[in-house]
């Protein structure tokens, strides 16, 4: 299981001596120093390097501010307990979607990479790494660049698109984003300056490597059984890109590649160090992983697979205490002191880049940390949601809804129902941090609006959620989690205490737990929040941001709601159908229902792998139901982590999905995604995001021609004419079976709610190796709205005899994309520069390069509806 606490790298640090060192001067070289360092010390003092230490505050009842102090004052006992001249502690932390406790928790990366949008997820992680930064992190483990082909895996969630094109530009941006710049050679080159203090930046660790996302059956640390061309063109793809970059450190990942435990692969190690660039970059071991090679029966004890896991130079530090045993491997004669030596010389390397070594103290102040869940972060994380999610299907434009027809005094009616739309029971549900997806803390949920929350927000013209209580100072309603008594909002949500307060002036969260009202600004009774304040601070109730005391608005809207069905992850009431019948009739009462369903953290995320993609528990029933009962308009907001499907096929090659009006995917849409989603429905937003992974119609597709979207050319299926091809002659060859073998739902598709159209497509040589192909084409929007479109690249590499080998290639790969802004009735220029390494591959001989050849580059706004296309003649390359 992977660490989601605070977990401290352990280092030694030498100060002692009078004597000046090379490792003491700030403005030596990398290399210099930690070679210098080296020197200073023992086998056992080399040891630390190799644990990481934990640091775990507990969940619910921490705060920035206790982190802070939390982690310098261990490294300030370290540092006077420990032997070894000092000692100085860098803090690592998950860092997908956020950076610290309390802090702005962002669309989880299923979510950012069905936005298309590369800056989106530059932006969000340079927000990640300066609120850890501010916490003390100094490591982050992300990007999460895993390729998750199945969507049986239950942590599909955690990577961007099972695409590698889209995630090798994603890794490059999230590590531009974190370390401020692209590096080269990064474990020697300084991640800040000497001067630079505080450094609002961290070390970007990936995980996992590698091909972790392709394990056999879905199955978390299953095998992954890919042939070599297959591994080094898909799965490392993303890694390429990442090194390139100057990312800084890896995790390895828990499975077998070509049978051998990446624990213990030379191969796949040197290929990422050597060819890729990585260098001396530190790579990580979770979860107690480098023992269990003994239990993949490659290792006897500790000590060999200690061994093994040093000597082959896949791990340089775990999380576990198997390396402990590397001393006694070199009494034994199965580790060589080089090869002990080689991985703590890439840890005091690390050390010195990131600056560990030379600023141990995080130095924020209480403002620093009220930035952490700013208002700045809120819009940026509300624009991701709003970016990141798919309209799917929207039938007779059923949306957007006019906002005014369901605000209070208006003509028409709206229904919540769903299980993920409302914590209806908190025993049970988990709405809102369905809506954060896995690697967030227990009180981040805290923070979050829950879908029903943000339509009654959005319905009322206040789009403002309070944070947590504490103490404040004069109207500046600014958080100080540091000030003793402050705590997160719990099971209170606005729109409860809205009807709740209804009368008073004004309202707020007490303890998260009950409403207080008053008719005067503050005032809302003794103890107001049982918190003691000094000096100037008085006690007040708010957050971050302007507004979060709220005023009763005297036409408060109340939006019915009913789950209709227990939440999809509660095992112990599956198949109970005693909700529906009160959803049922509160849809008969409303003019259009809102079903909000998917899955919650029960049944999607780490070891929670499942043998069916359809709609948990009953669901479908409560879909099916509705439909059938009712005449009322419904508008599906999926909440998921995965590709999910629709239930059984009729005779007619139709599901439930063919009867639903309008389906939105919202995924992992973070903690603004209440509103994100509301905004979307009414039209405030538009929806712009593009599926990045295909969606199969059944499970027993998974495989199929359909998905994965990746895949070569099969010749058979076009010799006997299986199914009628895509405009790039793509097949889909249908089983025995009623289902059509397309895709539910296709690779880079999604609506709009305008018109938008190509014209004009150009592709030729540039004569720059790196870009060697410039491509552009104009979109023109021929609808009322503004709006963004994804444009997307693709392109078709030439049959083998061109370039004299024997060799099937894919129907089609990625080689561009850019989301554009066009007015209504505007047109605009879109042009990329094609990077050589999206279009070069490993030929059959496995020389990475571009074959000579006619390769045929297409446009679309999807994958299958790229009908542009240009051929152009390139040499090999």
């Amino acid at each position: 299981l992977e660490m989601t606490k605070l977990l401290v790298l352990g280092v030694i640090c030498a100060f002692g001596g009078a004597g000046a060192f090379i490792y003491q001067d700030p403005s030596a070289p990398v290399a210099d120093r930690a070679a210098d360092f080296l020197k200073q010390l023992s086998n056992t003092e080399k040891k630390w390097f190799f644990t990481e230490w934990i640091h775990a505050p507990t969940a619910k009842s921490a705060n920035p501010a206790s982190v802070r102090d939390s982690i310098n004052k261990r490294n300030s006992d370290v540092k006077q307990a420990t032997t070894a001249q000092g000692a100085v502690r860098g803090v690592s932390y998950e860092a997908l979607h956020s950076g610290c406790f309390a802090g702005t928790v962002f669309p989880q990366l299923l979510t950012q990479g069905t936005s298309w949008n590369v800056s989106l997820v530059r932006n969000i992680s340079r927000a990640i790494a300066e609120g850890a930064s501010i916490c003390g992190i100094t490591v982050g483990w992300s990007p999460v660049i895993n390729l998750f082909m199945d969507p049986r895996f239950g942590r599909h969630q955690e990577g961007y698109t099972p695409n590698p094109t889209l995630t090798a530009h994603y890794a490059a941006a999230a590590v531009e984003g974190m370390h401020g710049q692209t590096t080269t050679n990064a474990s020697e080159t300084y991640l800040c300056g000497e001067r630079e203090v505080p450094c609002r930046k961290v070390a970007s660790l990936a995980k996992h490597f590698a091909g972790y996302g392709g394990a056999v059956g879905g199955q978390n640390g299953a095998p992954t059984i890919y042939h070599d061309r297959y591994v080094q063109d898909v799965f490392l793809k993303p890694w390429r890109a990442f090194a390139k970059a100057g990312g800084r450190g890896g995790m390895t990942s828990h499975n077998t590649l070509a049978d051998i435990p990446l624990h213990a692969n030379k191969r796949m190690t040197e290929i990422l160090r050597n060819d890729f660039g990585f260098g001396d970059g530190v790579v990580i071991s979770d979860a107690q992983d480098i023992c269990v090679l003994q239990d993949y029966r490659v290792a006897a004890n500790a000590s060999q697979a200690a061994a093994l896991a040093l000597s082959t130079g896949a791990v340089d530090k775990e999380l576990g205490n198997c390396l402990q045993s590397a001393d006694l491997a070199i009494e034994e004669g199965l580790l060589t002191q080089q090869d002990f030596d080689r991985a703590v010389l890439r840890n005091i390397k690390f050390m010195f880049a990131t600056r560990h070594f030379d600023h141990p103290e995080c130095n924020s102040t209480d403002e620093d940390i009220a930035t952490l869940d700013s208002a700045d972060n809120r819009r940026l994380a509300r624009e991701a949601a709003e970016q990141g999610a798919v309209l799917a299907k929207n039938k007779d434009s059923l949306l957007p809804l006019n906002l005014n027809d369901f605000r209070a005094g208006g003509s028409k009616k709206l229904a919540v129902l769903g299980p993920l739309a409302e914590n209806w029971d908190e025993a049970q549900t988990q709405a809102r941090t369905s809506l954060l997806g896995s690697y967030q803390s227990a009180a981040d949920d805290l923070l979050t609006v829950s879908i029903r929350t943000g339509f009654a927000m959005v319905l009322r013209g206040n789009e403002t959620m309070p944070t947590y209580l504490g103490c404040y100072k004069d109207t500046e309603q600014r958080d100080l989690p540091s000030n003793p008594g402050g705590v997160h909002p719990g099971s209170m949500d606005v729109h409860r205490c809205t009807s709740m307060c209804a009368g008073y002036k004004y309202m707020g969260l007490q303890h998260g737990t009950q409403c207080f009202c008053g008719n005067s600004y503050g005032a809302y009774g003794p103890s107001v929040c049982n918190v003691t304040c000094s000096g100037q601070w008085q006690v007040e109730c708010g957050g971050s941001f302007a507004n979060s005391i709220y005023e009763v608005p005297t036409d408060a809207v109340n939006v019915p709601f009913a789950p209709g069905a227990f939440p999809p992850g509660s095992l112990t009431k599956y198949n109970n159908h005693s909700l529906e019948d009160a959803a049922i009739n509160l849809a008969k009462a409303a003019d259009v229902a809102v079903v909000v369903v998917g899955e919650d953290l029960h049944d999607c995320g780490e070891w929670q792998d499942r043998d069916t993609i359809d709609l948990a528990g009953t669901q479908i029933a409560l879909l099916t139901r509705l439909k059938q009962e009712t005449s009322t308009p419904l508008v599906v907001v999926v909440v998921t982590g995965r590709p999910l499907t629709f239930g059984t096929y009729n005779t007619s090659g139709l599901s439930l999905l063919d009867d639903l009006d309008a389906v939105l995917v919202v995924g992992r849409p973070g903690v603004e995604g209440g509103v994100a989603t509301a905004n979307l429905v009414f039209g405030l937003a538009e929806p712009t995001g593009r599926f990045a992974a295909s969606w199969p119609r059944t499970v027993g597709h998974v495989g199929s021609g359909s998905q994965p979207w990746l895949q070569e050319v099969r010749g058979k299926w076009i010799s006997n004419h299986r199914g009628t091809p895509d405009p790039d002659g793509r097949l889909y060859s249908p089983y025995v079976s009623n289902i059509p073998a397309t895709p539910q739902f296709a690779f880079g598709s999604g609506l709009s709610y305008s018109n938008f159209s190509l014209s004009n497509f150009k592709a030729a040589m540039t004569g720059h190796k790196d870009t060697p192909v410039a491509a552009s084409v104009q979109v023109t929007n021929s609808g009322t709205r503004d709006s963004s479109v994804v444009v997307q690249f693709y392109v078709q590499d030439p049959p083998s005899w061109q370039f004299n080998q024997i060799l099937v290639r894919p129907w089609k790969r990625v080689a561009g994309f850019e989301k554009v802004a066009v007015a209504a009735g505007q047109t605009a220029a879109v042009n990329v520069n094609v990077l050589y390494d999206d279009i070069a591959f490993h030929d059959q001989n496995m020389v990475y390069r571009i074959p000579q050849g006619q390769y045929v580059f297409r446009v679309g706004l999807s994958s299958v509806t790229d009908v542009l296309a240009v051929n152009v003649s390139m040499p090999a390359m």
